[in-house]
């Protein structure tokens, strides 16, 4: 009777791990393969977020950068990783590995004191700030 048992179970088996190892329920992270093992890259993920947001005359554009920093495609990066924020110099704007400790997390989420960035616009979505955090939770990349 095991005989004719086993090779039914075994098929059995086999499903449950097919099925049970789906990533159809996770979220596409990163640079879109959809089970975020990659990683999730400045210029093609972040970028876009910080250019469409965060670059407009009145705030982080070239011309008259609020606290200095330029945000836009080819300054950003250089100046957010590693570089202490002018607000609290004890926190890096950008600490690689350490989103809660990184002061551009905090101004995104509105818990760093003075405005919720961007200023005097909608806040970035859930979906957008997670990017930002696993960003730097991945090591803040310039990739």
């Amino acid at each position: 009777m095991w005989r004719r048992m086993v090779p039914a179970l075994a098929l059995a088996t086999v499903f449950t791990v097919v099925v049970g190892c789906s990533d159809d329920d996770n979220p596409v992270s990163g640079n879109g393969n959809g089970n975020g093992s990659e990683d999730i890259s400045f210029s093609a993920d972040v970028q876009p977020i910080l250019t469409a947001n965060c670059t407009n005359s009145a705030c982080h554009d070239a011309t008259d950068p609020q606290e200095g920093l330029n945000l836009e495609a080819g300054s950003a990066y250089g100046n957010l990783v590693d570089v202490n924020s002018s607000q609290n110099s004890s926190l890096k704007r950008v600490d690689p590995g350490n989103p809660d400790d990184s002061y551009l997390v905090r101004k995104l989420e509105g818990t760093a004191p003075g405005f919720r960035m961007p200023r005097n616009q909608p806040p970035l979505s859930d979906a957008q700030i997670q990017l930002i955090r696993d960003w730097i939770e991945q090591g803040a990349l310039d990739n």
